[in-house]
């Protein structure tokens, strides 16, 4: 695929934009080497753009977005790149990884290296926004069937490895009730197809966006169809699952699911979490250890499920070694603190384990509670995280976005994002278990369980909804 470089009047334009001295603009070598190859010829702003805005739609750590207008009348945002993000980010790493070693001379129980790692493994992926380009290319392909999903497009020839050019999409944050509500958007629809399109992501292809906070989620009515659709942004941070993490993932969940202790410490052991499974459970689903046991889609999420992870009283403790308290929410909550210092990912607290925080006073109470629980439960999560594959990593880090979204639009744990969760597990492992198969007529065995599996599922929804809709609240009453 051939990128065109862009213009040096385009990166003299965008420095002036973002404060840079005037002075800069008479300097080719910066603007080449920041923008373009050098062999690139001088072209007028206005052969660009109709319409550039100078001021930032929005802005982050690594960019910043503008709205721009090309000559056919399409609307772009465009993003950009801080000139000087890319070595800060590399003495960034350096001092982090000083002061994590330091760190962990002093108190050898806290082992944070693997933060480091990641850093180092994921800051040039995101830096380089072509692949970002190729990232929203590769998932809007791979979700093509679901209809409800929107990827801004790339202008290829508007973008370069600093630069990035793309579509612009208009639309409320994926959190933001009062504009779903004002547009007549469906909340519960927003949030079980937001879980469908992870489930997919995770379960079926292991090919995950990892930054969904809710400023790259937004949602917008269709100009079209007037239906509700969810438009993806930023698309720098993926995950690639190995298809042996992504099979033993899809059976603990499925383990998860159905309350099936066995299969849960076996693929909890398989994923590296050794005796620690029962803390992992809780990090994953963010759930107590008691709701592990019966079964999370059997359980509702209650009120002690909440962003302090202790059950009424504080008094259970999940069977691994070292005196803890039955861990929720915190648990989940802290591998996104650990994660912060990484991407930068906005941390509610408390978002990931319960309903949301009501009140300033409740969540004085919540972080207060989080502060004095610390110096407890670091020391097992820090193993834990350092015993997992690094894929889990970014996993847990997505988990705790998701469930924020969810804890904030009230949507947390209902039956259908489980009964997606199931269904996309089922397909993933069928698929598998078809590409080992021996013979044809194995094949069109797994195929048909496939088919039970998945249209039990279905009639089991069905049933669900049967239960709770007015009309069968109508037909119960004329029968009592």
């Amino acid at each position: 695929m051939a990128v065109n470089c862009l213009p040096l009047c385009w990166g003299s334009y965008v420095l002036r934009v973002l404060g840079f001295d005037a002075g800069w603009r008479n300097t080719t070598q910066p603007f080449t080497s920041f923008f373009c190859p050098p062999h690139f010829s001088f072209t007028q702003l206005s052969e660009l753009f109709v319409f550039f805005e100078e001021k930032p739609q929005g802005a982050a750590s690594l960019a910043q977005v503008h709205k721009a207008v090309l000559h056919d009348g399409k609307i772009v945002a465009v993003k950009v790149q801080h000139p000087k993000v890319q070595k800060q980010s590399s003495r960034d790493i350096v001092v982090i990884e000083a002061l994590l070693k330091a760190v962990h001379l002093l108190f050898p129980d806290f082992a944070f290296m693997w933060l480091v790692e990641e850093a180092k493994k994921n800051m040039p992926l995101e830096l380089d926004f072509l692949n970002e380009g190729r990232n929203a290319e590769k998932v809007a392909k791979m979700l093509s069937h679901y209809t409800f999903l929107k990827v801004p497009g790339v202008y290829w020839h508007l973008s370069s490895k600093r630069i990035l050019t793309m579509e612009f999409a208009d639309g409320g944050q994926v959190n933001d009730k009062n504009y779903m509500q004002k547009h007549g958007i469906n909340v519960n629809e927003v949030s079980e197809n937001l879980g469908k399109l992870y489930s997919e992501m995770i379960f079926v292809h292991g090919f995950v966006h990892c930054d969904p906070h809710p400023g790259n989620v937004l949602v917008q009515k269709c100009p079209y169809s007037q239906k509700s659709q969810i438009v993806l942004l930023d698309h720098g941070l993926y995950q690639v699952l190995h298809a042996e993490f992504r099979l033993d993932y899809c059976r603990l969940w499925q383990a998860l699911i159905r309350g099936d202790m066995s299969g849960v410490e076996r693929y909890s052991r398989r994923l590296g979490a050794g005796d620690l499974y029962p803390l992992f459970a809780c990090v994953l689903t963010a759930r107590s250890w008691t709701s592990v046991n019966a079964g999370i889609s059997s359980v509702p999420v209650t009120q002690s499920e909440g962003p302090t992870g202790l059950d009424s009283g504080g008094k259970e403790r999940a069977p691994f070694a070292g005196e803890h308290r039955d861990l929720t929410g915190w648990c989940s909550t802290m591998s996104s603190v650990y994660w912060t210092s990484v991407v930068e990912a906005e941390l509610w607290v408390g978002a990931a384990a319960g309903p949301p925080v009501q009140g300033q006073e409740q969540l004085r109470e919540t972080e207060n509670e989080i502060r004095s629980n610390a110096a407890l439960y670091l020391p097992q999560i820090s193993e834990l995280l350092n015993r997992v594959p690094r894929q889990m990593l970014l996993l847990l880090k997505t988990n705790d976005l998701l469930r924020g979204i969810e804890s904030t639009l009230q949507t947390r744990a209902s039956s259908s994002s489980f009964l997606n969760m199931s269904r996309c597990c089922i397909r993933a492992l069928a698929r598998h278990r078809k590409t080992k198969a021996a013979s044809w007529i194995r094949r069109v065995h797994i195929t048909l369980m496939e088919s039970v599996q998945l249209w039990t599922i279905t009639a089991f929804e069905l049933l669900l909804w049967v239960r709770t809709s007015a009309l069968a609240h109508c037909f119960m009453a004329l029968l009592c």
